[in-house]
């Protein structure tokens, strides 16, 4: 699928001539490989890549693909996130300072990564990444996708509409795949550990849910037709993404006593070590996108 004009104006990074991550650029135009893949635009219509990932969803490599990353100060707001988001009561609903949410986007556009991220208040971190969701141009899900979206609301069973999904997600371009595969984890580990956060996936979908998808008709988004949508990519985040890497601490304690391994005292729902390296490797992954169109070209891909 090609990159769409949504992602297209995701994020920035440092150096000369380099947008910031709210300034309204393409994903595939940002971060290493961003010279690469605009003086590719010139020579070669947009490649599309294979997807080796595996579930549904895009951001594997391929041939003709150019090989980009999200700006490193991006990438560890989501780490901050992953790490500090499932122990603080409210996040993504109860509001930060404003003076220190804007210093924070100040150094996301320049492509700084704050020395004090990580002692930082989590609920900044927070506010910053739905802010960033909702300076795109177009959602993270695609509005063009947006009545298929709210469609599956109505599937006829829970096989059916994680069928569904699955085939939605797969339609995303490459970018939104990708940047939609570093945001699900956060989401899911955070309402793992809803006994301690006050944060249920559908409490989640409503905070958090039209940062992510929004119609091109804005009235439509009065009829709160996102919140089941996110809730249920939450949910139902191992089938629909083929992603068993989160579990709670009760599932980690009897995996743990079936292996004859000491349970683990933990109170918290926890990534398994190939999500923690995973995310401790976010700012030296390169991740395969293809050269988008022209903007007015885009359109879904049939599924």
């Amino acid at each position: 699928a090609p990159a769409s004009p949504a992602m297209a104006e995701a994020a920035g990074g440092t150096g000369a001539g380099k947008p910031g991550v709210f300034s309204g650029v393409a994903l595939d135009q940002l971060g290493e490989g961003a010279a690469a893949a605009a003086a590719a635009s010139d020579a070669t219509d947009a490649a599309a890549v294979t997807n080796n990932n595996g579930g549904a969803g895009g951001g594997g490599g391929g041939e003709g693909g150019i090989a980009l990353s999200l700006p490193v100060a991006l990438e560890m707001l989501l780490e901050k996130l992953i790490a500090d988001a499932p122990d603080r009561k409210g996040i993504f609903r109860v509001s930060a300072s404003v003076k220190a949410v804007r210093l924070l986007r100040a150094d996301l556009d320049a492509g700084v990564l704050p020395d004090d991220l990580a002692s930082a208040n989590v609920l900044v971190a927070g506010v910053v990444l739905k802010e960033f969701l909702r300076s795109l141009p177009d959602p993270l899900l695609c509005s063009a996708l947006y009545s298929d979206w709210v469609a599956t609301n109505e599937a006829g069973d829970v096989a059916a509409r994680i069928a569904a999904v699955r085939a939605l997600v797969a339609r995303l371009p490459p970018a939104n795949a990708m940047l939609l595969r570093r945001i699900m984890p956060v989401l899911v580990t955070v309402a793992a550990n809803a006994e301690h956060n006050e944060m249920t996936a559908n409490n989640l979908a409503i905070c958090v849910g039209q940062s992510m998808l929004w119609p091109r008709d804005l009235a439509a988004m009065l009829k709160n037709d996102v919140a089941p949508v996110v809730s249920f990519l939450i949910e139902q985040y191992a089938a629909v993404f083929d992603d068993h890497s989160i579990v709670t601490a009760d599932e980690l304690e009897e995996e743990e006593a079936r292996a004859a391994a000491p349970a683990a005292a933990s109170s918290r729902a926890v990534p398994r070590d190939r999500l923690r390296v995973a995310l401790a490797a976010l700012a030296s992954r390169k991740l395969p996108l293809v050269l988008r169109p022209p903007a007015e070209s885009w359109s879904p891909p049939v599924s």
